[in-house]
C-alpha cells in the first residue's frame, strides 16, 4: 500500500486530537449554557454539528478515528460538568450515533460534494440533519433516561429535540465554512468595508434589542437580516442569522431580552420560545438567501448564455426572431439588427421594419410563406434578398417554426436569420466555371477540329492523290513515276503521325507522369523555343519537393498557356520560367520582356481572353492565386501561388 493510500485510510494524529479537543470545548460550552439556564436540558448543543461537518469534509474510511475521538472527548466533557456516570456514556453514545447515521445518509442522499446551494440538495441536507438526526438522539436519549430511573416527559422529549435540531443546524453554517473559498468575498477588497460594516450594524441593533430592560423589538432583526442577504447574498445571510443567534442565546441564558420579560411563562418555555425564534431566524433568513443565490446563479448562467449566442451568431453570420401573434410584439437580436444594416437605437423590431428592407420582388413570396407557417404551423423556410439603407444587397435564409397552444391555437413564431450571401456568390462563381470551363471545351474540341481537319485532313487527301497518280502509273508501265508517288506518300504519312504525336503532348505530356512537373515544362519550354527560336530559361527551385498531380497538372496548364500567349501576342525575344516552393507556398513565374500590355484593357474588355480566366479558375480550384503584372513596352509577368504541405501530399500519394 503506497503512503498515499495509507494517509486516505487512516487521519493525522494530530487531526484527530485537535478535532476531539474542539469537539470536547463544544461539549463544555453547550453544557455551561445548560448549567447557566437552569435547566436540565441543553438549549442547544454544538459538538455535534462540527463533528458532522468535519465527517463530510474527509473520507469515509477516516471516519471511526473521528467517531472515536469525539465520543472520549464528549464523554470526557460531560464527566468535567458534574454529568453522572451512568448517564454520560449513554449521552455520549447518543450522540455518537446521531453524527454517524446522520453523515452516513447525508453521503447517501446528497452526494460525496455538498452543493448548498441547490434547492433539492439542501432541502434533503435539512431533512436528514435537522430533523432526523436530532430526533434519533432525542428517542435514544429519552430511552437512556427512562432506563435509569423510570422517569421522563413530553416536554423533556421536545427539548432535547429542538436544543438538538438548533444545534445541528448550524451544520449548514460550519460545512459552508469547511468549504474554501466561500467566505472570502466578503472580505476581499473594498467589499470588507461593506461587509463589516453590516455585521457590525447588525450585532449592534440585536445585541440593543436583546439586552434592554424595557420590552424589545426583536422581529426588526428580521429585516435587517433581508438586506444583509440582499447586499452580501448567502454567505452574508449565514454569518448574519449566526452573529443573531449567538447574541439571542447568549442575553436570553444570562436573564436578558423579550423571552425573559414573558410574565405568567416558566422558564422552560420561554427557552421553548428562545428555540422557536431561533429557528425561525436561521432558516427563514437561510430560505430567502438561497433562493436569492439561486435566482443569481440563474442569471449569471442565462448572461453567459446569452453571450455564448452572440458569439455564435456573430461566428455565424445569423440572428435570432421572435414575435408573438397576438399582440403583434416583435423581438429582434442585436446580430439581426446588424444583418439588416438597422440602428437598434433608431429602429423598432416589427413586420413593418421587416417588409420595408425586403426586396420588392421578393416582399409577396415571404409574406405569403409567412401567413401559411402561421396558419398550418409549416415550416418557416425561405430565401430572400435585402436591401440596406446603403443600396447594399444581401441574401437571407429565415427559418422558423409557429408555437401552439394546448388548444391547437397558434400563440407566436420564432427563429432566425442566417446571411447566406457568401453562399449565393460561391454558387454564382461555380456556375460561372461551369459556363467557362464549357467554353474552353468547346474552344479547345474547335481547334482539335481544326488540326485534324487542316493538317491531317489535308494530308490523308494528298496520301490519296499520290496513291491514285501511282495506280495510273504503274497500269502505265511508268514505275520510276509510281515509286516516287510511293515515296511522298510514306513522306506524307510519317508528317502525319508526328503531327498527331505533337497534338497528343500538348494534351497530356507523358513526362509529367512519368517524371514530373519540371521535366514536363523543360520538354514543352524546349518544343516551343524550337518552333519558335523563342529563348526560354527554365529555374527549378522546389529541390524536389513532392507535388501533388492536381498541383502539377495546373502549373503545367497555366505556363503552357503562358507561353502560348507569348508566342501569339508578346513580341518577345526571351521568357524565363521559374518554378520553386517557398513560405508553404508553389509558385510558379512566368516572364517575358515583350511589348506587354495595359490590364484595364484585359479587366474591361468581356468575352475574350479565356485562357486568363481559365489559368484564374484553375488556380482557384486549388485555393491558389494568380497576378498578373504588365505594363506597355516592359513585358508582362505571371505569377501563380498554390498552397502546399508535404503532409497532405504524402496522405493523398498513400
Amino acid at each position: 500500500m503506497s503512503s498515499t493510500e495509507q494517509d486516505r485510510r487512516i487521519p493525522s494524529h494530530s487531526r484527530v486530537l485537535i478535532v476531539s479537543l474542539l469537539v470536547g470545548l463544544a461539549t463544555w460550552g453547550s453544557m455551561l449554557l445548560t448549567q447557566k439556564s437552569g435547566l436540565p436540558i441543553a438549549v442547544i448543543w454544538l459538538p455535534n454539528a462540527f463533528l458532522l461537518a468535519v465527517l463530510l469534509q474527509t473520507p469515509r474510511r477516516q471516519w471511526p478515528a473521528y467517531l472515536i475521538g469525539g465520543y472520549l472527548a464528549n464523554l470526557l466533557a460531560h464527566l468535567l460538568t458534574n454529568g453522572s456516570l451512568l448517564s454520560a456514556p449513554g449521552f455520549a453514545l447518543c450522540d455518537s450515533v446521531e453524527v454517524s447515521a446522520a453523515a452516513f445518509a447525508l453521503r447517501r442522499f446528497c452526494g460525496e460534494k455538498l452543493d448548498l446551494v441547490k434547492t433539492g440538495v439542501l432541502l434533503r441536507f435539512l431533512v436528514i440533519s435537522v430533523v432526523g438526526a436530532p430526533l434519533t438522539f432525542a428517542v435514544l436519549a429519552t430511552g437512556w433516561l427512562f432506563f435509569l430511573d423510570r422517569t421522563t416527559s413530553l416536554e423533556e422529549l421536545k427539548m432535547r429535540y429542538t436544543g438538538h435540531a438548533l444545534g445541528m443546524a448550524m451544520i449548514v453554517f460550519t460545512a459552508w465554512a469547511m468549504q474554501p473559498g466561500r467566505f472570502r468575498p466578503l472580505f476581499a477588497g473594498r467589499r470588507a468595508y461593506r461587509s463589516c460594516a453590516m455585521f457590525g450594524i447588525l450585532a449592534g441593533i440585536t445585541l440593543l434589542n436583546f439586552t434592554r430592560h424595557s420590552y424589545p423589538f426583536p422581529f426588526v432583526i428580521f429585516t435587517l437580516l433581508l438586506v444583509v442577504a440582499f447586499q452580501l447574498g448567502l454567505a452574508g445571510a449565514m454569518v448574519g442569522s449566526f452573529l443573531v443567534c449567538a447574541i439571542a442565546i447568549g442575553t436570553t441564558i444570562t436573564g436578558h431580552g423579550p423571552f425573559m420579560l414573558l410574565v405568567n411563562t416558566d422558564l422552560m418555555h420561554r427557552i421553548q420560545l428562545l428555540q422557536t425564534y431561533v429557528t425561525a431566524i436561521m432558516f427563514g433568513t437561510l430560505l430567502l438567501a438561497l433562493q436569492l443565490e439561486e435566482r443569481q446563479r440563474t442569471e449569471e448562467e442565462l448572461r453567459r448564455a446569452n453571450q455564448r449566442l452572440e458569439l455564435a451568431q456573430r461566428a455565424a453570420g445569423c440572428g435570432v426572431w421572435d414575435r408573438e401573434l397576438e399582440s403583434g410584439h416583435t423581438e429582434w437580436s442585436e446580430e439581426l439588427f446588424a444583418l439588416f444594416g438597422l440602428d437598434p437605437a433608431k429602429d423598432r423590431p416589427g413586420l413593418e421594419t421587416w417588409h420595408s428592407v425586403i426586396h420588392p420582388q421578393d416582399l409577396r413570396l415571404i409574406s405569403a410563406r409567412l401567413e401559411e407557417a402561421e396558419k398550418k404551423g409549416t415550416i418557416f423556410d425561405v430565401e430572400y434578398r435585402v436591401v440596406r439603407p446603403g443600396g447594399q444587397v444581401r441574401w437571407m435564409n429565415a427559418l422558423g417554426r409557429t408555437t401552439f397552444d394546448r388548444s391547437g391555437r397558434p400563440v407566436r413564431i420564432n427563429g432566425i436569420c442566417i446571411d447566406i450571401t457568401e453562399k449565393k456568390l460561391a454558387e454564382e462563381r461555380l456556375h460561372h466555371f461551369s459556363r467557362q470551363l464549357l467554353s474552353v471545351r468547346e474552344e479547345e474540341k474547335r481547334r482539335l477540329s481544326s488540326v485534324l481537319h487542316h493538317d491531317v485532313g489535308s494530308i490523308a487527301v494528298s496520301i490519296t492523290a499520290r496513291l491514285s497518280a501511282a495506280e495510273e502509273d504503274l497500269q502505265g508501265g511508268n514505275s520510276a513515276e509510281a515509286l516516287a508517288s510511293l515515296q511522298e506518300c510514306n513522306r506524307l504519312f510519317a508528317d502525319s503521325v508526328g503531327r498527331l504525336k505533337t497534338l497528343a503532348v500538348e494534351l497530356r505530356p507523358p513526362d509529367l507522369d512519368l517524371l514530373g512537373l519540371s521535366a514536363a515544362l523543360r520538354q514543352h519550354a524546349q518544343r516551343v523555343a524550337l518552333d519558335t527560336g523563342l529563348k526560354i530559361e527554365l529555374t527549378d527551385k522546389t529541390n524536389g519537393c513532392p507535388i501533388s498531380t492536381e498541383a502539377q497538372t495546373v502549373l503545367f496548364r497555366i505556363a503552357q498557356e503562358c507561353l502560348n500567349n507569348v508566342v501569339k501576342h508578346a513580341q518577345a525575344s526571351e521568357v524565363r520560367v521559374r518554378l520553386a516552393v517557398l513560405c508553404g507556398q508553389l509558385r510558379l513565374a512566368v516572364v517575358d520582356n515583350g511589348i506587354g500590355f495595359d490590364r484595364d484593357s484585359l479587366v474591361n474588355e468581356t468575352g475574350t481572353h479565356l485562357g486568363v480566366r481559365a489559368m484564374q479558375e484553375m488556380a482557384g480550384a486549388l485555393g491558389g492565386t494568380l497576378v498578373i503584372a504588365a505594363k506597355p513596352r516592359h513585358g508582362t509577368k505571371v505569377s501563380v501561388m498554390i498552397p502546399w504541405n508535404e503532409k497532405d501530399v504524402n496522405i493523398l500519394r498513400a
